[in-house]
């Protein structure tokens, strides 16, 4: 081989190590399993109206505090609509007096027989993962992975 040749050879070799390296990072980043919400311990226990007052205080520092790094977020309100998808998956609207917002929570398919028993009104806690604060129509925090601690 000659030098050319041989440093397009080496260029082409370490490229392939390369791209074998991220594809096998990127395929395990996507598979791994997510945090299981409902095991873990909760990182903050907050009623509704205290997390809705947290993100409106001061949203960037919300974030940073509840959304970042998979924070275990236990939170209680009263249930404002129940809603199934579909799909056959519950939401939960959780809101708490008088107060400009609400919390929505996306349960667990497992949580399906607990869910199909709430009642408007009722009170609830659900621990679950906090994704931030989203405003169309009203100031809403989206809260995912769900489950149902005491209803």
């Amino acid at each position: 081989m000659k030098g050319g040749m041989k440093k397009r050879y080496y260029i082409l070799i370490a490229f392939l190590a390369a791209l074998i390296v991220v594809g096998g990072a990127a395929a395990y980043m996507y598979f791994k399993p997510h945090k299981d919400f409902g095991s873990s311990r909760a990182d903050y226990i907050l009623d509704a109206k205290g997390l809705i007052q947290e993100f409106e205080a001061d949203e960037a520092q919300a974030n940073k505090k509840f959304v970042t790094g998979d924070k275990t977020i236990l939170v209680s309100g009263t249930i404002n609509e129940v809603s199934k998808s579909p799909e056959g998956n519950f939401s939960v609207v959780l809101t708490e007096g008088e107060m400009p917002g609400s919390i929505s929570c996306s349960l667990m398919p497992q949580e399906i027989p607990r869910a199909e028993k709430l009642k408007k009104g009722g009170k609830l806690q659900v621990k679950g993962q906090c994704t931030g604060m989203q405003e169309l129509i009203d100031k809403q925090i989206i809260m995912i992975r769900c489950v149902i601690v005491q209803q």
